[in-house]
């Protein structure tokens, strides 16, 4: 295929529309430097897409190949075969967001890889010689003779056979290892079979263990059923026991009442103590109370706090130990790979001993068929053997280079992990500092409200003193009041002792036994103390008469006594007598030593009138005996004040009296009820004070409980604001710790660097010696041709090449395996750092634990003040 010509516009140097002929035979173009001749050739690579980058055509970027101020470039080769023409084009064009590329063939559009199928029709391909660059020329005759071998294989055609023989053992091996993985896969299915069989007879022997798992489940809830049984039985005897307990318990409710009393009383003493010490040493008291109870809360809520800490760590301390754990995974892994990798060594080691055997032979082969070029022979196995030493110099400099590669690199990705790190570390410093800002605020703000709440309570305590003080004051008057009650009810109850049958018929009423009693005449009438004597002498023994509203009420009585064998009673109907009239005659009142009637002398409900009319008709009673016996033939019964009596028959008693009688006074009773009122106005008082001391213990409660709160709230503030501080210290010594890794780092890199550098010259002065070898070992077999000797070099050279490529796999292995070692010793440091982290942890939750049991035995001494 022929070129017949170029067109060319906008190309390069080519600002306007140009075309070029090209004659059959030799077309030869000159031209002064700077005139684009060199463009052409680059036009052709360009249009057939024969380059492999832009810097074969001398440009940065595809848009470079544009003529200034042109926004398109094309090229367009004209071939011809045969007498057939085609036409190959490609422009491209810059936009706004960059260029576009397009490929032609016979004006229709078509991709890259479309024209290289076409070019390849006529032996013209993207890696062959069909162009000849600058320098390539000097660079081929420079070549060693296998290598320009090799370029005329791939311009005969050679080359592709050889691919081709390539691909057919690649496909081979490809057709070999699917054979494998198919042996592989029928293992595998042998393999799940026997899995499967093995799986049937599992799945017989789970049908067989169900029917017995049932069966054994019969028997199990026959255990249970007689286990509950028993259970039950045991229960029963419990509650047996435990209502015996209760019957002992209930027992014990009065002895331990009375205890309650006999507690009480000394609580009460006790005030009195408190009360008689002083509000200003109660008060030293109840400030110590409140200090050891404000202290007690705090250590309480500090508790709290430390074991929520403790917890925290525990939990993140399984966190680093699962951390542990995949690291030891993947360190697993990784000696895993590591043991892979060491047998891939041992294998191409072998491979290596194996071939570096052949050239040994190879050697020794060499000396026997040529001595007669021994010394150049020796010359030229000397020099490729130096050559070879260079070349191993040069890998074992450029693996020690690569070494220091890998490490600064390793170096700048631990620099930035660290920077993350410390990045991370800074932002939660900010974190803890804003929290602990806000704390100390709130400290403060919690401090003030304590104050506060303590003023308060203060003033409740005082306001509790002055309120015991008067129930104090008011129990000691009640006491009195009862005392003195007691006296005047002990003598009523002296006064009013009746007979045996009369006791019997009251408490018969209070039971409501006998509705219809009123009760004794002596209970129904009240007396002054000065008349009293005159009165009972006057009525006798009808003051223990028994006062009933019917005869009916009276019978009730009467048969009530017989049933009970009480004895005998008088009754006075209040029907019967109530409409008794008495007439008196009102001018014995006029004489001297008079003081009125008796009846008039005595104070009843006007329902009982009939009844003291009855009883003293129409006695009179006079200041003494000699008044009686001056007016004695009035007609009247007297009495005199000292209870001595004169009938109305002359008949006359008196004398001393031995006791006083069942007839109560009306100063008695005006006593018992002036008493009984005021010991009622003291219980109200004493009630409504302590309502109002249950209302201030409230309050105080209430005020207790804020300062409590505050003080709780203000430790555990302060315990927060406390580990904050720690937790700053701990990351900011982190922070310095990892600065101090950073430096170390770099002087670590400074020192790689300066080795880096030293390896580069080294390198640069083995690639001249190495050149200089090439050469000479190029003289020695150009002078050794025509014999065997080439040859074997040549197979020498082709077993040593073979070798060289080995070593260079089990270098690769080498470097491989030393990243691994050295991934493994990362990962390793990190496990270690990570267990001293645990280690840290685990003595700090120890520290924890401890302050809480300092706090416990705190706690003893506080509560054991308290009480």
């Amino acid at each position: 295929m022929h070129i017949e010509k170029i067109r060319l516009k906008n190309f390069k140097s080519f600002g306007k529309k140009a075309e070029i002929p090209f004659f059959k035979g030799f077309t030869v173009i000159t031209g002064p430097n700077g005139s684009g001749k060199s463009n052409i050739i680059d036009s052709i690579l360009f249009c057939l897409g024969l380059s492999t980058s832009t810097k074969q055509l001398r440009a940065e970027r595809l848009t470079d190949l544009v003529h200034n101020g042109r926004s398109e470039a094309e090229v367009a080769i004209l071939f011809s075969e045969n007498g057939k023409k085609y036409e190959i084009a490609r422009k491209v064009k810059i936009t706004e967001k960059g260029y576009y590329s397009y490929y032609y063939l016979n004006g229709k559009s078509v991709s890259l890889s479309e024209i290289h199928s076409f070019l390849s029709q006529f032996g013209i391909y993207s890696d062959a010689y069909n162009v000849v660059m600058q320098g390539d020329v000097t660079r081929i005759i420079e070549m060693s003779p296998f290598q320009r071998r090799k370029i005329i294989d791939d311009v005969a055609g050679i080359s592709e056979f050889d691919e081709k023989k390539e691909k057919a053992l690649e496909e081979l091996e490809r057709v070999r290892e699917s054979i494998e993985k198919l042996e592989a896969v029928i293992a595998e299915v042998n393999d799940r079979l026997q899995t499967l069989e093995r799986d049937r007879n599992e799945a017989i022997r789970y049908k067989e263990i169900l029917s017995k798992k049932e069966e054994y489940e019969g028997y199990l809830r026959a255990h249970n059923y007689l286990t509950a049984v028993k259970s039950k039985e045991k229960v029963e005897r419990e509650l047996e026991r435990l209502e015996r307990q209760k019957d002992e318990l209930t027992s014990k409710i009065p002895e331990i009442n009375a205890r309650i009393a006999e507690l009480n009383e000394k609580i009460n003493e006790l005030a009195a103590k408190i009360s008689e010490l002083g509000d200003e040493s109660s008060a030293e008291i109840q400030s110590r109370i409140l200090e050891l109870s404000s202290e007690l809360e705090s250590l309480r809520r500090a508790e709290r706090f430390y074991l929520d800490e403790a917890k925290r760590l525990e939990e993140e301390s399984v966190k680093i130990i699962s951390e542990i754990s995949k690291i030891k995974e993947e360190m697993e892994i990784l000696d895993g790979e590591l043991e892979e990798y060491a047998i891939k060594r041992i294998q191409v080691g072998e491979i290596v001993d194996e071939l570096a055997a052949k050239m040994e032979l190879l050697r020794q082969r060499l000396e026997e068929v040529d001595k007669k070029h021994r010394e150049l022979r020796d010359r030229l196995v000397s020099r490729k053997e130096e050559l070879e030493r260079y070349k191993e110099r040069r890998g074992e400099i450029l693996r020690e280079r690569d070494k220091l590669i890998e490490l600064l690199r390793r170096i700048d990705m631990d620099v930035e992990d660290i920077k993350n790190e410390i990045a991370s570390i800074e932002s939660k410093l900010k974190e803890f500092e804003t929290e602990k800002k806000a704390k100390q605020e709130e400290v403060w703000k919690q401090e003030e409200e304590l104050m506060s709440a303590k003023k308060m309570l203060s003033s409740a305590d005082k306001k509790l003193f002055d309120i015991r003080a008067k129930i104090s004051d008011v129990e000691e008057e009640l006491k009195k009041a009862e005392l003195e009650l007691a006296k005047v009810k002990a003598t009523l109850s002296t006064l009013r002792t009746y007979s045996k049958p009369v006791e019997i018929l009251l408490d018969a009423r209070n039971r409501r036994e006998l509705p219809g009693i009123f009760g004794t005449v002596a209970q129904l009438g009240e007396v002054d103390e000065e008349y009293v004597a005159a009165i009972e002498a006057a009525a006798g023994n009808a003051l223990q008469f028994v006062v009933v509203e019917t005869e009916d009420d009276a019978v009730s009585a009467i048969n009530f006594l017989k049933a009970v064998r009480g004895g005998r009673a008088t009754f006075i109907p209040l029907r019967r007598i109530k409409s008794f009239k008495l007439s008196l005659d009102k001018s014995i009142l006029k004489e001297d030593g008079v003081i009125d009637f008796a009846v008039n002398l005595v104070r009843c409900d006007k329902k009982f009138q009939p009844v003291f009319r009855f009883i003293l008709r129409d006695t009179v009673v006079v200041d003494r005996i000699e008044t009686a016996k001056r007016l004695m033939d009035r007609g009247f019964r007297f009495v005199t004040l000292d209870g001595d009596i004169v009938e109305k028959s002359g008949l006359m008693t008196g004398g001393s009296a031995e006791k006083r009688g069942i007839l109560v006074s009306r100063e008695l009773l005006e006593k018992e009820r002036i008493l009984s009122d005021k010991i009622y106005e003291l219980q109200r008082e004493k009630d409504g004070l302590f309502a109002e001391l249950n209302r201030a213990e409230s309050l105080r409660k209430q005020y207790k409980d804020e300062v409590d709160r505050l003080t709780g709230m203000i430790s555990e503030l302060r315990n927060r604001i406390s580990l904050l501080d720690e937790k700053i210290r701990t990351e900011s010594g982190r922070i310095e710790e990892l600065r101090e890794k950073i430096s170390q780092k770099s002087r670590e890199k400074e020192n790689y660097i300066s080795s880096l550098k030293d390896y580069n010259s080294k390198l640069a002065e083995m690639e001249e010696a190495i050149g200089e070898l090439e050469a000479e070992i190029e003289e020695i077999e150009r002078m050794l041709r025509g014999s065997e000797v080439p040859k074997i070099v040549e197979e020498l050279d082709k077993i040593k090449e073979e070798h060289q490529r080995n070593r260079e796999i089990l270098i690769s292995i080498e470097k491989k395996i030393e990243s691994l070692e050295f991934k493994r010793e990362q990962l390793e440091s990190s496990m270690q750092e990570k267990q001293v982290y645990l280690d840290e942890i685990k003595d700090r939750i120890d520290e924890i634990r401890r302050t809480i049991e300092e706090g416990k035995a705190r706690v003893e001494e506080i509560n054991s003040e308290l009480e």
